[in-house]
């Protein structure tokens, strides 16, 4: 599982990347900047600052794929065997599953908010706090709860 959710990683970010790059010409010149709660915008900036989308979505690529091969940089909330086959195998899956949803939260935020800034959609939608939340949250309790079995005494 863990080549698919590689492969659902390299598609959102090549996604962000791809959506931005497409609108480029059409959007106009104030985009939105900012979303709250509500899943409006609350904020409009220039288009140029759209770029913060795919530039952030390829740090976190790079940033959690790093730490995912060096797993000293993923901090667990307690003391577990990093040096056994399966805390090495967990934190490897943990990572691949985390990157995955967070690179396609970005890439459907790219994907609204151009479609915002051209007056296609009126937002996020009000799930996507929940939802983009709730995507987070889920895969990273499974996985502390099955790292839980593997902690030092």
């Amino acid at each position: 599982m863990d080549w698919l959710f590689e492969v659902i990683s390299l598609a959102a970010l090549a996604g962000v990347f791809a959506v931005v790059i497409a609108h480029w010409t059409e959007l106009p010149a104030q985009v939105p900047r900012h979303f709250g709660a509500s899943g409006l915008p609350n904020r409009w900036g220039s288009k140029s600052g759209l770029w913060i989308l795919p530039i952030t979505s390829a740090i976190v690529y790079i940033g959690v794929t790093a730490a995912s091969r060096y797993q000293t940089l993923i901090n667990i909330p307690f003391s577990i065997e990093r040096n056994s086959p399966e805390v090495r195998r967990l934190l490897l899956s943990m990572s691949i599953v985390l990157k995955a949803v967070m690179l396609l939260v970005f890439a459907y935020s790219a994907w609204a908010n151009v479609n915002t800034a051209l007056g296609r959609s009126e937002g996020l939608g009000r799930q996507f706090l929940p939802v983009s939340l709730a995507l987070i949250w889920i895969p990273l309790i499974f996985y502390l709860l099955r790292l839980r079995h593997y902690r030092r005494s």
